[in-house]
């Protein structure tokens, strides 16, 4: 465990949400500081990653949109702005806390559509079991876990409910 302290709130902000970090083949994991921690007792449960969307219909690229997908995968905390925006719509991105417990959500519907989730940086952890560097010959189904339709995700202008 490591102790840092920034002085730039843009560096604190990108070392939380930018990860996740690999160093070598090991991953670095960035939590917020706890005054009850305990570094003999701690067990890492969750980790930030940023997850993505390449090909969701336009009308999805709006924050209330994204974040109801990012829920269905753990706790969202912030989505990138881009694509609400206009500067960028070929992906939507949004920061999750995953439960690293549990496998990584990796698809989801909308209309009936099935969408993959990317997890950037996250390429050595299986998908199906979330078990760390599966490459090859791991024992599960390809494509893992997928939650049913669920919480309805409304379009940006659109009186139609959708469910992710």
């Amino acid at each position: 465990y490591y102790i840092v302290r920034f002085t730039s709130g843009i560096d604190y902000e990108r070392a939380v949400t930018g990860g996740p970090w690999l160093l070598g083949d090991h991953y670095l994991t960035v939590h917020t500081w706890n005054k009850h921690f305990n570094p003999y007792e701690h067990e890492i449960s969750s980790t930030l990653v940023w997850a993505r969307r390449l090909d969701i219909p336009a009308q999805y690229f709006n924050t209330d949109a994204v974040m109801k997908i990012g829920k269905r995968i753990g706790r969202p905390l912030r989505v990138d702005q881009a694509p609400s925006t206009g500067a960028r719509l070929d992906y939507a991105r949004v920061c999750v806390e995953v439960d690293l417990s549990k496998p990584l959500l990796s698809q989801f519907r909308i209309h009936g559509v099935k969408y993959f989730i990317q997890y950037e940086g996250l390429e050595k952890i299986c998908l199906s079991c979330g078990k760390y560097f599966q490459r090859s010959g791991c024992p599960c189904s390809f494509g893992g876990p997928s939650k049913p339709d669920e919480e309805p995700i409304a379009a940006e202008n659109d009186k139609e409910t959708t469910r992710p």
